[in-house]
């Protein structure tokens, strides 16, 4: 599991893309918002209220790109774990019903040269 434990490297853009689209899409919006409540010329007070919310919405923004970027990565390694384990259970029963088909041919003494699982491998 990947509590607690750094962003890798590879996924440390996607974080960051993440990130920098939901903080400029919340500026805009408080932007947007704020832009009404302001005369023409009260471009100071404009300027401030914006910059008072900016600190909302990176909070807002960095976590929830955290969330969803740890969301993805548990998910990912679930995922992951899931067909590696079902990839050595298909290898297993490959192996399994080689071996059986070689043992059926030698018991009835007939010449068995199918190449084994990991010969076939080598060829594909």
């Amino acid at each position: 599991m990947r509590w607690l434990r750094p962003i890798p490297e590879d996924w440390i853009p996607w974080h960051l893309t993440l990130f920098i689209a939901m903080s400029d899409g919340g500026m805009a919006l408080r932007a947007i918002e704020e832009l009404p409540l302001h005369k023409k010329g009260d471009v100071v007070g404009f300027v401030n209220s914006t910059i008072d919310a900016s600190v909302s919405v990176i909070l807002v923004a960095a976590t929830a790109s955290t969330i969803i970027v740890e969301g993805a990565l548990i998910f990912a390694e679930k995922y992951l774990n899931y067909r590696y384990k079902k990839g050595r259970e298909e290898e297993r029963q490959r192996w399994q019903e080689w071996l059986a088909r070689k043992q059926k041919a030698e018991m009835s003494g007939e010449r068995f040269d199918e190449p084994s699982p990991a010969e076939m491998d080598l060829t594909e």
